[in-house]
């Protein structure tokens, strides 16, 4: 099922794995670098989970943390 794979789908999905399994909040930086991706890819994801309501920043614009209400999975 590879051909369905969308890569990018996918490295949202492991992104807010991770940032689910921290304490606190990360950067992207932060993200790009445990996740192995190019830090661009990884603020473009970050942008586009910003402007779903899955992330919010906290203080600013680089420290994320998943929003609770998607994390019980109700829509904002």
């Amino acid at each position: 099922m590879a051909e369905y794979n969308i890569p990018n789908l996918r490295n949202a999905c492991r992104l807010l794995l991770y940032l689910g399994e921290q304490d606190g909040e990360k950067s992207v930086t932060e993200l790009a670098e445990a996740l192995q991706l190019p830090r661009t890819s990884a603020l473009r994801i970050v942008k586009t989970l910003e402007s779903e309501g899955f992330l919010q920043d906290k203080m600013t614009w680089e420290q994320l943390s998943v929003v609770s209400d998607h994390a019980n999975g109700s829509r904002v």
